[in-house]
C-alpha cells in the first residue's frame, strides 16, 4: 500500500471550509486539523482497504472518515467536563484557544464530515454489504461502542482489581475505531470469514495494547515527552490498567498483546499478503510506542 494514499493535507483537503463559515468555528477546525498527529488510523484503514481491493480514492475516503471521527473524539475527550486537558499532540487543546462551545461545534462538524465520507462508500456497495457496514459503524460509534466506553470512563470508580472493567472500557473507547479501520474494509471488499475473524481479533489486541501503552505513558512520561497533559488518570480517578492491576502486570499484559497481534498478522500474511505490509507497518509503529515504555518500566 503506497503511503502517499494518506498525506499530510488529506484531512484538510477532504474537509472543505468555506470563507463564509463563522471565523471562530473555522479557525478552531483548522487548528484541530493541523494537529492531526501520525494519521495512523487513516493509513491503517486506507491501506487495508486498498490491499483488499478498494480504489485509491475510496481507500482515501475510508481512512479520512475514520481519522476525522478519531480527531473529533479527542477534542471532546480533552474538554474540562471530560479529561480537562491543556495539551494534545504537543499543541494547545482547541477548547483552550477557542472555548468549549466552539470546540463542540467544530467536533460535530468533523463527525458530520466523517459520516459523509463513509456513507458515500456504503451507498456504492448497496444491499447486504451496505447494511453490514452500517451496523458495524453504529455499533462502534454509537451507544454500545465508543460512547459507552467514554461514559464508563467518566463514571469509573478507581479500585485495584483484575482489570476487567478497564479492559472493557479500552475495547470500546479505543478499540472501536481500530475495529472500524480493519473491519469496514473487510466488509466492503467481501473478505473471507477467516480474514474477518483474524482482523476482528487483531483490532481487539491492538485496541487494548494502545490503551495500556497510554496508561503507562500517563504514569512515566512528562508533558514534553508525551505531548499531552500527564498524570490525569490518577488525579481524576480514571481507568488505567497500570493503576488497576499494577505496573508489572500491565507491562506483562502489553508484551503478551504485542506478541499475540504479531502472530495474527503472520496468519493473515499467509491468507492475504497484499494486506500484510499495512498491518506490519502499524505493528512496527505501535512497537515504537511500546519500547520506550518497557524501558522506562525497567529503569523505574
Amino acid at each position: 500500500m503506497p503511503t502517499s494514499c494518506i498525506e499530510k493535507d488529506t484531512l484538510q483537503r477532504l474537509t472543505p471550509l468555506s470563507g463564509s463559515i463563522e471565523s471562530s468555528l473555522r479557525s478552531a477546525t483548522l487548528h484541530a486539523l493541523s494537529t492531526e498527529g501520525s494519521l495512523s488510523r487513516a493509513k491503517l484503514a486506507s491501506g487495508v482497504g486498498y490491499g483488499l481491493g478498494l480504489s485509491r480514492i475510496n481507500a482515501e475516503k475510508l481512512g479520512a472518515g475514520i481519522e476525522l471521527f478519531h480527531l473529533a473524539s479527542l477534542m471532546l475527550d480533552d474538554l474540562p467536563c471530560m479529561d480537562n486537558a491543556d495539551v494534545r499532540r504537543s499543541a494547545t487543546c482547541t477548547h483552550r484557544l477557542f472555548g468549549e462551545n466552539t470546540t463542540i461545534l467544530s467536533s460535530l462538524g468533523l463527525i458530520n464530515q466523517a459520516y459523509f465520507h463513509l456513507w458515500q462508500l456504503f451507498a456504492e456497495s448497496g444491499g447486504a454489504i451496505q447494511e453490514e457496514a452500517a451496523n458495524l459503524t453504529r455499533e462502534c460509534l454509537g451507544f454500545t461502542g465508543i460512547l459507552d466506553g467514554q461514559s464508563k470512563d467518566i463514571h469509573y470508580y478507581f479500585t485495584y482489581n483484575d482489570g476487567s472493567l478497564v479492559t472493557e472500557i479500552a475495547e470500546k473507547k479505543t478499540g472501536s475505531l481500530l475495529r472500524l479501520c480493519l473491519m469496514l474494509p473487510a466488509i466492503l471488499c467481501e473478505a473471507s470469514r477467516y480474514e474477518k475473524l483474524q482482523l476482528f481479533n487483531l483490532s481487539n489486541d491492538w485496541g487494548l495494547a494502545y490503551q495500556v501503552a497510554d496508561d503507562l505513558k500517563d504514569i512515566y512520561y512528562s508533558e514534553d515527552a508525551s505531548g499531552k497533559t500527564p498524570h490525569q488518570d490518577a488525579e481524576l480517578g480514571r481507568p488505567n490498567m497500570a493503576l488497576a492491576i499494577g505496573e508489572t502486570a500491565a507491562v506483562e499484559l502489553l508484551s503478551e498483546l504485542m506478541y499475540r497481534s504479531q502472530q495474527r498478522i503472520h496468519a493473515l500474511e499467509k491468507s492475504h499478503s497484499p494486506v500484510y505490509s499495512t498491518l506490519a507497518a502499524f505493528q512496527v509503529q505501535l512497537g515504537e510506542k511500546v519500547a520506550p515504555l518497557l524501558k522506562a518500566f525497567a529503569a523505574a
